[in-house]
């Protein structure tokens, strides 16, 4: 099996569980970060006090039109640029978790 035979739909079960491992890996270590908790409460926060974002979120989608006024625009951007900030979080933590096994591989990798 050639590394362009995988995806991440159609993982073999091992390295499924190894995704698994990095995604707990990498909320673990974003929740230790005071930055990424901050965006985390401002996006709940945004949630608990506008409930139609809920509908946005789900993954049922929208399931009828919305007449927004002008604070809810405003929210609805808000949590736009939150969602933004906390998925780049998240894809930053993934990449630098990556490059730490990464040089854990080829320090094992190195012959003497």
């Amino acid at each position: 099996m050639k590394i362009s035979d995988f995806d991440i739909y159609h993982l073999p079960p091992l390295m499924g569980m190894f995704v698994d491992y990095l995604e707990d890996e990498c909320e673990r270590l974003l929740q230790e970060s005071p930055q990424f908790t901050e965006l985390q409460r401002e996006d709940h926060e945004l949630m608990d006090e506008y409930p139609f974002l809920n509908m946005i979120t789900d993954s049922n989608g929208i399931t009828k039109a919305l007449d927004l006024n002008y604070a809810e625009t405003e929210a609805l951007a808000k949590f736009c640029l939150v969602e933004e900030d906390i998925n780049c979080w998240k894809r930053l933590q993934m990449y630098l978790l990556g490059i730490a096994h990464a040089m854990g591989i080829i320090e094992l990798l190195k012959l003497d």
